[in-house]
């Protein structure tokens, strides 16, 4: 397996600086910036919108691992972008991880597994999920593969959860709040 650093998405956004916090701090992560710098750490610029440039920051930094954490609120920005990232990642063969969200299911407090399918109610849930079928089928490559992390949102994890209404309508449960 070749060695070469690590590419992050969404660098300058919450997460992004959260992992480059965290991060090794011997020049093994490369930002993908659009907007906005991100200081102390090397970086290459495109918008994740435009396929052209991001194969060209994809060829430029040639990682091993692209972890796509860049946060957007429209569908190009998730879905768009995220084939866009997963064709470049596999041009240099390169292994992607999607950090995703809990979005993608119902929202009913109910705890779910890697083997649970998603079955979310809003728009962004439904963007996260098609996003997370680009990179675990579209990522399968010899050269590389695709992992999705998916993010509890605290504010739900703060939420009394009850096992025996998993899966029920919880109309009841938010007439009463």
């Amino acid at each position: 397996m070749r060695k070469g650093p690590a590419l992050l998405t969404g660098a300058a956004g919450l997460l992004g600086q959260w992992l480059l916090q965290f991060a090794p701090r011997h020049g093994d992560v490369v930002a993908l910036t659009h907007r906005r710098a991100v200081a102390g750490v090397a970086s290459v610029t495109a918008d994740l919108r435009e396929a052209p440039g991001v194969a060209a920051a994809m060829a430029k930094v040639d990682p091993t691992l692209v972890v796509h954490a860049a946060y957007a609120k429209d569908r190009e920005l998730v879905v768009d972008a995220t084939r866009h990232v997963v064709d470049a990642a596999n041009a240099v063969g390169a292994h992607v991880l999607f950090i995703s969200t809990d979005a993608v299911f119902l929202g009913d407090g109910c705890a779910r597994d890697e083997q649970s399918a998603p079955n979310a109610t809003c728009d962004y849930g439904r963007w996260k999920a098609s996003a997370e079928s680009i990179v675990l089928d579209g990522a399968d490559t010899a050269q590389s593969f695709g992992a999705v992390a998916r993010v509890d949102r605290p504010r739900r994890s703060r939420r009394a959860r009850d096992p025996g209404r998993c899966g029920e309508r919880h109309a009841d449960a938010m007439v009463h709040r």
